[in-house]
């Protein structure tokens, strides 16, 4: 899964390099070129010691994301996955009850994984795939072994670990290395709270070597460790919250998530996160007051109240670029793919809250708002002009510049233009995402499409589909298309002048 959160949402996160084995054998990590500080080194005293002020300024970052101490808490390894695939997790141990435990992960994280049921064996993964974390069946995902570990040795092996990235994107690059400074702030912060002061030194050093190569890279990398570490930990988290909210994680998991973000301090996307707050506060207030029809009433709505149904539900359209065609390129995101793209590419992590495959098929089937209100055709226009600037979230997923869930005006203004065949509403012009809200440009989007309407209302279908198809410019083989379909009988004139 942590893998997945790399391709998909464009976050580069670090984690130690790992090795997978078979039948049985550890996952481990494998030292490379060494980075360590010489042996010896020691903290001064405080009012000397710069370390120490460093320090002080990080502790706070990852007090926010931790959400508690480790002080007095056990560094333990666990083994989880299918018998023929280990998978080790390494952390710190929060809690533990008869029926899980909850794991402080060495990257970050915090975990709940349950322990097996009385009787329960392990099972085989008999397709012979690799069990990322994140994208195991509940029945693999479970707590089949707990054991004390060396905290001062892992801090060890990450203070070995190589500095100098190997991936062949400079992007790629410049992540990996600010990945390598959280992660040596993150241990340097554990390291003080559990007494093992003398590692400090050399974990933040390891930290400030990694924050020159990002600067190497980026010449406006933050000067200051403990800015680049708010930043990137506040990039790292939007991204992972952005890929959860496409995945169907529930709203209020989405929304603490999003409040931790506005608690880490110092960070550029304060602003942001206040914001994503409310608007996910609104929606969870919104569904709260939502009466939902059941099948029978829904049966007997009016096309304009069928609109009005699908159009509340288009916050649960989970559409993701890479789930069907990049039309606009691989970072673009359609709302109706599957009306082009007969087989979506199952995300990874679906089943982790155990889903069965008979569930998972059942969900493949419901219904997707934006399809419905596709097929409803004219009667959904009003409506979907009325939200073309309309700034609620959905779970679509696309990636410009980062990792961004459409709106509820991107995905009307997609709809629109299919309904329609108006593929110029939003002009694709340079520089552009192809999100008119991303952009700003919500309103010009709407005032466009209600020009659009009140000719639609005043000529008729068939005047609009001939004055397009004469007009000659990118939406004319579309209207032509649509005008030789309904009205052959007064195509060729227009197609032909």
């Amino acid at each position: 899964m942590r893998l997945w959160v790399v391709l998909v949402t464009g976050v580069v996160l670090w984690l130690p390099s790992f090795v997978l084995h078979r039948s049985g054998q550890r996952l481990h990590a494998r030292p490379c070129a060494s980075d360590a500080d010489p042996k010896g080194s020691s903290i001064r005293s405080a009012n000397q010691d710069p370390d120490n002020a460093e320090l002080q300024k990080i502790l706070p970052i990852f007090r926010t994301t931790d959400g508690t101490s480790v002080r007095g808490k056990k560094w333990v390894r666990i083994l989880t996955g299918p018998s023929d695939w280990n998978v080790e997790l390494e952390g710190w141990l929060l809690e533990e009850t008869p029926e899980s435990i909850r794991l402080l992960e060495a990257h970050g994280d915090i975990t709940v994984i349950r322990k097996p049921r009385l009787g329960e064996k392990r099972p085989e993964r008999r397709d012979n795939s690799i069990p990322f974390f994140g994208d195991m069946p509940a029945r693999e995902l479970a707590v089949w072994s707990l054991q004390p570990a060396d905290f001062v040795n892992s801090c060890k092996q990450l203070l070995n670990e190589s500095i100098r990235s190997r991936a062949p994107d400079p992007g790629a690059w410049r992540g990996e290395a600010a990945g390598h400074a959280v992660a040596a702030c993150r241990y340097a912060c554990w390291a003080e709270q559990v007494g093992e002061a003398s590692l400090v030194p050399q974990l933040l050093g390891r930290a400030r070597r990694a924050q020159a190569l990002c600067i190497e890279f980026s010449p406006q990398t933050p000067r200051d460790l403990y800015l680049l570490v708010a930043n990137e930990l506040a990039l790292q988290n939007r991204g992972q919250v952005a890929f959860r909210a496409n995945q169907g994680a529930p709203i209020a998991k989405i929304l603490d998530t999003w409040k931790t973000i506005a608690k880490i301090p110092y960070h550029n996307y304060h602003q942001e996160a206040e914001r994503m707050v409310r608007d996910y506060a609104t929606l969870i207030a919104e569904e709260r007051a939502w009466i939902e029809p059941d099948q029978k009433t829904l049966s007997r709505m009016s096309a304009e109240e069928r609109a009005a149904h699908w159009l509340f539900h288009l916050r649960d359209a989970d559409a993701a670029h890479y789930k069907g065609p990049g039309i606009r390129g691989s970072g673009w995101c359609s709302v109706l793919s599957d009306l082009y793209w007969s087989a979506p590419l199952p995300a990874p992590g679906r089943d982790r809250e155990g889903m069965t495959a008979e569930a998972q098929q059942s969900a493949t089937k419901q219904k997707k708002p934006a399809i419905e209100l596709h097929k409803l055709g004219m009667a959904a226009i009003p409506q979907l002009i009325a939200h073309l600037d309309d700034p609620r979230l959905t779970r679509c997923l696309g990636y410009y510049q980062g990792p961004y869930l459409l709106r509820y005006g991107d995905c009307c203004q997609q709809i629109f233009e299919s309904i329609t065949g108006y593929y110029t509403l939003y002009p694709k012009e340079a520089g552009r995402s192809g999100y008119p809200i991303k952009d700003g440009k919500g309103a010009e989007c709407k005032a466009r499409a209600e020009r659009w309407w009140q000719d639609y209302q005043k000529k008729g279908e068939k005047q609009l589909l001939i004055e397009a198809t004469e007009r000659g410019d990118s939406d004319s083989v579309e209207q032509a298309r649509r005008l030789a379909a309904k009205y052959p009988d007064v195509a060729l004139p227009p197609i032909v002048k």
